[in-house]
This record gives structure tokens, sequence and C-alpha cells, in this order.
């Protein structure tokens, strides 16, 4: 006999498939908004988190989830999640519609509250920073540094400080709209508020140090202060 779970997956028509398929490889804090035709919708969980902030109808198909809404309306829709401190992944229609063929689809950006650009969706009496946290150092002399970035103004800063206590200090009166960290560092910074773990090969310093050069079009970073600034360039490299 079939498992129910076999059973289920039996059931699941292409385009369902297509959509689990996406949405499996997005972290589970993220909403999917799914491109069909002249909509956007969203299933399962997604449905029933996002159908209360947005407040729109959660209904169901063939026992699925479900709610929606016409895609030109997205912007205030994205808008609502944003400040609902929840990351929205757009998955796109990337070919044309053939009747008896499912169309293909791929997500074409990942939207955050640090990464907005678009005035429309933002607190226009406040700074929209990015914040990135990273703890380098040795285990006797630890060095904690923030990179902050305003992608809407063009603002980018860097700071190291010997204790966690003056970083959190930073955080507060900064008061970013989102905070990432290295996903190694979820034990040393874990407890910091509404952090993000993001990936911990972005943060080596090679890596982050070729971002930034390549970045800003220059070879060094002398002419910006921050030359022997390790622990900050590694934090920077990820706010770009």
């Amino acid at each position: 006999m079939a498992s129910p779970k076999s059973q289920q997956s039996k059931k699941l028509t292409p385009m369902i498939a297509q959509y689990q398929a996406i949405r499996r490889s997005l972290p589970d804090d993220v909403v999917l908004f799914f491109r069909l035709g002249d909509f956007y919708e969203m299933f399962f969980e997604d449905a029933k988190r996002a159908a209360g902030v947005l407040n729109i109808a959660l209904t169901k198909r063939h026992d699925v989830p479900m709610c929606g809404f016409p895609y030109h309306s997205a912007e205030g829709y994205i808008a609502k999640l944003v400040r609902a401190n929840t990351r929205v992944a757009i998955a796109e229609q990337t070919t044309t519609p053939v009747a008896g063929q499912l169309v293909e689809r791929e997500v074409t950006q990942i939207i955050s509250a640090g990464t907005v650009n678009d005035i429309n969706l933002l607190d226009d009496t406040k700074h929209n920073y990015l914040a990135s946290v990273f703890l380098g150092g040795t285990n006797k002399k630890p060095c904690y540094a923030i990179a902050c970035a305003d992608h809407t103004t063009g603002e980018f800063t860097l700071a190291e400080f010997s204790n966690k206590e003056l970083m959190t200090d930073e955080l507060k009166r900064l008061s970013p709209s989102e905070i990432i960290i290295s996903d190694d560092q979820l034990k040393e910074l874990g407890d910091i508020a509404s952090c993000q773990p993001y990936d911990a090969y972005a943060y080596l310093h090679e890596t982050a140090l070729y971002t930034l050069k390549d970045h800003f079009k220059v070879n060094s970073l002398d002419g910006f202060g921050c030359a022997e600034m390790d622990t900050a360039t590694s934090a920077a490299g990820v706010t770009i």
C-alpha cells in the first residue's frame, strides 16, 4: 500500500511540484511570490503566513492553501511584508506560456528590509541600514566589527570594537533594518536580535576584500581608511 506521503505526491500538479521545488531552495523565513500569468500566488505555509499580514483571503484548491493578488499590485504587498520583517522571493516566468506545457520559472530576486532600494517601500523618516556583524581577532584579543550600508543613499561605514557590549550598543543606536552574521558564528553572535545567517564563505577576508575592491573599482582600501581593519573588511563584503 502506498504511503500517505506518496499518495499526496501523486496528487500534485506539475505546477505545484515546480512551486515546491523552488520553495525548498529558499530559507524558511522567506515568503515566495510565484508568478502565475497576471497574478502572484502563494501556497501552503507561505499562504497561511502572508494572508493575515497582507489582509487577503486565504482559500483552498484541491486541499492546498493558497492566496494571491494581481502582479501590478505587488509593490504594496512587498512593502507590507518587508515592514513586518519578512523577506520576499520573487519567482518570475522565464519562458512564454504554451498550451499544454509547464512554464519555466526561477527566483529573480529576494527582497529584504536591508536590501530594499525602492523609496516607495521604505519609511522615509529613518535610514534603511543593512548591517553585517563579524567576530575576528583571537581568543585573547577578540575584535567585533559592524559594516553598515544604506543602499538608498549610498552611505557605507565600518567600525571595530574590543568587546561585544560596545558593538551591540552601536547596533541599537543605528537600528538597522536587517542584520546578517556568518552562519559559522551562530554560537557567538546568534543571540543578536533578528539576525539572519549568511554564507560563511562571503566573510572570508580574501573574498570580502576582492568584493569591496571590485565594487569600488580600486586596487586597495587605503583611501577609505580601513586598510588595516581586517575584521571590519570581512563584515563589509556581504553588504555590497
